[in-house]
């Protein structure tokens, strides 16, 4: 499993892996573990705009503590993605980071 850890500080997301490099590791699973009290993920806390079909199975875990998707890594691409996260009122905060696929 590859884990992030996603902050929150001064209303501003930041992830420890900015770039997150898969290697040839197939069906592999990602999560991303909220490190910041008083914010969680809501059901869109993972957004990947260019998802071709290398992503499925998102989902929100851990009271919306953790997020976590499977990447099939079957090609070789960048992926930007999106980070939401949102606080005890609902205000949203984001980012968006790279996953590196490197399949075949």
């Amino acid at each position: 499993m590859n884990q992030i850890d996603v902050t929150v500080a001064d209303g501003k997301v930041s992830v420890n892996i900015d770039k997150l490099k898969m290697g040839k590791q197939k069906q592999a699973k990602i999560e991303w573990q909220l490190k910041t009290d008083g914010y969680t993920f809501p059901s869109d806390g993972i957004v990947i705009p260019g998802n071709d079909g290398q992503f499925s199975d998102f989902r929100v875990n851990g009271s919306g503590r953790t997020f976590s998707c499977v990447d099939a890594n079957t090609n070789s691409k960048d992926y930007k993605y999106d980070v939401k996260v949102i606080d005890r009122n609902g205000t949203p905060y984001e980012l968006d980071p790279t996953i590196q696929n490197e399949g075949p």
